[in-house]
């Protein structure tokens, strides 16, 4: 069985620049870029907020349910998605076995990188942890540069398909995220 995880390149400045900046502009572009988004995240009626009230309440910095922090993952992610690039999805095995093989995969290649730090460390910026999906995480700009020779020179020749496969993915991403100024990658794992 395989989960899937969403990954942006953000870059920080914007990002960090953006929460709690009561920026009324800001706020009505990324609620008419992530419209969709966010209605088809926001069809539980059983909620105290929308995610799109989530996501104004990150930028004018005023959080009203620490308990809702899944809604606050989700209006990251549309945040992430509206000031970032999204990078290609990468499909992860349910199996914290695959994940630890993984990562260890990594440290021989001497890739300084972990998938599970990805998937789990937490988002980059402070907002209600989420206690269930969306799970956060994220490499920081010096992480992600300091992964490019390695995975430049990477040999994948002993690695099983799936593991190629995802590290192909990675490399993919540093490639594309060196390339825009101060950006992380952050991601979202379901």
């Amino acid at each position: 069985m395989s989960s899937l995880l969403q990954v942006y390149a953000v870059p920080l400045y914007k990002l960090n620049v953006l929460m709690g900046s009561r920026s009324e502009k800001s706020l009505n572009a990324i609620l008419l870029l992530q419209q969709d988004f966010l209605l088809r995240i926001s069809n539980d009626d059983e909620e105290e907020i929308t995610c799109a009230q989530a996501l104004a309440e990150l930028v004018n910095g005023e959080v009203s349910s620490e308990h809702l922090g899944h809604l606050y993952g989700y209006a990251l992610q549309a945040i992430c998605a509206a000031i970032g690039k999204r990078l290609p999805d990468l499909d992860v095995v349910s199996s914290l076995d695959w994940i630890n093989e993984f990562d260890q995969a990594l440290a021989q290649q001497q890739i300084p990188l972990s998938l599970m730090s990805l998937m789990y460390c937490g988002p980059p910026v402070a907002i209600p942890r989420p206690d269930d999906f969306p799970f956060i995480g994220g490499w920081t700009p010096e992480e992600v540069a300091a992964a490019v020779a390695p995975l430049d020179a990477m040999n994948t020749d002993r690695l099983n398909n799936d593991h190629a496969e995802a590290l192909r993915t990675i490399k993919s991403w540093v490639k594309q995220t060196v390339e825009i100024r101060d950006a992380a990658i952050i991601g979202f794992y379901y």
